[in-house]
């Protein structure tokens, strides 16, 4: 069964992208269906998530360094399975924090899906929210150094494998 699964899995960069697309938006939809967004989510605070939620992205996607020896091992089927859910999860997580962002732009949380329209998601990063008058928070900054440092982190360990 395994040999069968890494058959059908795609060959190609492109197939593979298309298929975390597909359960990504597959977990999105699973999570507007479970868990409606009634918060909001400042613009400091929504980028810290989303360099969270990318580190979160290349540990899972480093799974994939596993599979040949799943494969000598006969739980290449389980550790697909798992690889893929755990990129429904990031969907699902991707969506809440950028529906919680929109609820904070004006008010809908139907924002949440243009996070997954490239360049478009860079509204959400940057239009101000209900409260833009209030200004810069104290820990504003510190959270920003922490988004760039996840990131960089993140990036040192998908380089590293």
């Amino acid at each position: 069964m395994d040999a069968a699964l890494i058959d059908a899995l795609p060959r190609t960069d492109l197939g593979f992208a298309g298929l975390f697309l597909a359960c990504a938006l597959i977990g999105a939809g699973i999570g507007v269906a479970v868990a409606p967004v009634t918060r909001s989510l400042r613009r400091v605070t929504y980028i810290f998530s989303m360099a969270c939620l990318y580190a979160f992205l290349i540990v899972t996607q480093a799974g994939w360094a596993l599979l040949p020896m799943a494969q000598d091992g006969g739980w290449a089927t389980g550790l697909i399975a798992l690889l893929l859910a755990l990129v429904g999860v990031y969907g699902a997580f991707l969506w809440r924090l950028s529906a919680a962002r929109g609820h904070h732009i004006d008010g809908r949380p139907g924002w949440g899906w243009l996070v997954f329209v490239p360049v478009a998601n860079l509204y959400l990063s940057f239009a101000p929210g209900r409260d833009a008058a209030r200004g810069w928070r104290g820990g504003d900054v510190l959270l920003l150094i922490a988004a760039v440092a996840i990131a960089f982190a993140a990036e040192m360990f998908a380089a590293a494998i």
